[in-house]
């Protein structure tokens, strides 16, 4: 046959290229389904929404920690939010 070498490789290297460019086409699909399947799946790597009363408690902890309010504030308000 015209064009080919004896051991079946096309001359000019055509051969290794198409193998290349099928193994990044293969991986291309690999990459597209693993994304589709973690979107579709709903389990996604994002940490939950914290509870309205941990925001709170945050928010206070850290205006006790600026000193904007004293230990005794501190208290009552923790109280208040605990409950």
């Amino acid at each position: 046959m015209m064009g080919y070498y004896g051991n079946g490789m096309m001359l000019g290297g055509f051969g290794i290229v198409m193998t290349v460019l099928f193994a990044l086409l293969i991986a291309l699909v690999v990459v597209l389904v693993v994304t589709a399947v973690r979107k579709t799946s709903g389990h996604e790597h994002v940490a939950p929404p914290q509870p309205p009363a941990d925001r709170s408690l945050e928010e206070l902890r850290m205006r006790f920690a600026k000193g904007e309010i004293t230990k005794e504030e501190y208290e009552e308000m923790r109280k208040t939010l605990l409950q």
